[in-house]
């Protein structure tokens, strides 16, 4: 609901303080909207909310079974026909191949490998956190696909989740205390200076890939020209502007790519905090499994996906809710079994 007001209030008030006002303004009110009823919709049909997700999984699934028999068959051309995004039609983009035995980075029906593995490592904690409700299968699928993605999000979500678990079943109390919001608030704080201080350093690791990978250093110089303005926007900010923008000091050839960049740029240093802090706090007050694993996984879907009206977020918030009620309704049973 907070993002419902933030959309509607930032724009109209913006508007008498030199803020731009484009149709992508329209855009987010009408996600925001759309989420705060797709959620309330799915909350107590968790059943078919499961079959739509098994849809959309199998799906993906084929599809990226296709992408792999073209991309084999030496037909990389037709691997990426369902996307429209124009410079990806101009250019005649296919999925690339990657460092791991030359296997393909597949894309599903998304536009990219890390768009994709984003929805993939939602997903995956998803399917955990119903358990029964999905069979092995989906699970090992799942994660094998994640781990071939060859994706930046493979980096950080499984030695997280690797981690989490281990800690989890080594110490279970312990666990237990610090999955409460107090602790994962102080987690995500620390973690988000973490990769702030990360982005700025200069780290072996991080020249390393900025040679090497000319996107990494796109990506990195577009959220350090983002942050290094931050305290010069207006107070709306400056409206939800094309991918190139020039302020007095800073030049934004890559806005859109990460939320600092389209959020904050967007709606102020401000108003944009308190909508990503919207979904943030989502997984850290929600009563779920791999509370931490979910939290280090939206933080890096807002530094590579920045656009808020991907699917992925919409989903990250009905994951969290619909885990959350199936995990406090699951408690109350067993609570009750115990009283009788």
């Amino acid at each position: 609901m907070i993002n419902i007001v933030m959309a509607i209030f930032i724009p109209l008030v913006g508007f008498f303080f030199n803020r731009q006002i484009s149709l992508l303004d329209l855009a987010y009110i009408l996600s925001a909207v759309y989420a705060y009823l797709f959620v309330n919709a799915t909350i107590n049909k968790i059943d078919l909310f499961n079959k739509f997700i098994r849809f959309i999984l199998l799906i993906n699934i084929c599809y990226v079974f296709i992408q792999v028999i073209l991309y084999y068959l030496n037909l990389s051309q037709f691997t990426m026909i369902h996307s429209n995004l124009p410079m990806q039609v101009e250019d005649q983009y296919s999925i690339p191949s990657g460092i791991l035995f030359n296997f393909p980075r597949y894309s599903g029906l998304f536009i990219e490998s890390g768009p994709f593995t984003f929805y993939l490592c939602l997903t995956y904690l998803y399917l955990l956190q119903q358990g029964v409700n999905f069979s092995i299968m989906y699970k090992v699928i799942v994660l094998s696909l994640i781990v071939l993605s060859q994706s930046k999000y493979l980096l950080i979500f499984v030695p997280v989740l690797l981690f989490e678990s281990i800690f989890n079943k080594a110490f279970p109390r312990i666990y237990r205390t610090i999955s409460r919001p107090l602790f994962a608030f102080m987690f995500t704080m620390l973690s988000s200076w973490f990769l702030l201080a990360l982005i700025f350093s200069d780290f072996e690791i991080i020249q390393y890939l900025s040679a090497t990978i000319p996107a990494f250093e796109l990506r990195l110089e577009g959220i350090k020209y983002s942050l290094r303005t931050l305290f010069d926007l207006k107070l709306f900010g400056e409206g939800l502007l094309p991918s190139t923008f020039t302020l007095t000091n800073a030049t934004f050839e890559l806005a859109g790519l990460d939320a600092f960049s389209i959020v904050i740029l967007g709606y102020g240093l401000y108003g944009g905090a308190i909508i990503l802090s919207s979904f943030i706090m989502f997984p850290v007050l929600a009563n779920i499994r791999y509370k931490y694993t979910f939290i280090a996984v939206l933080i890096l879907g807002f530094l590579s996906s920045g656009s808020l009206l991907i699917p992925q977020y919409l989903f990250a918030i009905t994951y969290t809710i619909l885990a959350h009620n199936q995990n406090i309704l699951f408690q109350k049973k067993k609570i009750n079994r115990l009283i009788s």
